[in-house]
């Protein structure tokens, strides 16, 4: 059995769960088609087209880059 006894083995397994999380999260809220026609209906074809692109960037920044760096900078490490 596989067991991890120090806080500092567990940072690469946390890092890759909460990569993989966040990829998870951006893959299912930047490809909805729901918040896409939503969108539409608010702004019209021409802004949707330009502003979905630039939401599909902030999503990804926020949920592959923020939030798993800020989960990583609230675990406490002593070394």
């Amino acid at each position: 059995m596989f067991l991890i006894s120090d806080r500092i083995q567990l940072l690469p397994l946390f890092a890759i769960t909460a990569f993989t999380l966040g990829f998870l999260a951006y893959s299912f809220i930047s490809g909805s088609k729901v918040l896409r026609s939503r969108m539409e209906s608010y702004l019209g074809d021409e802004k949707t087209k330009v502003l979905w692109i630039l939401f599909q960037k902030l999503v990804g920044f926020i949920f592959l880059g923020v939030l798993p760096a800020l989960a990583l900078l609230f675990i406490p490490v002593t070394l």
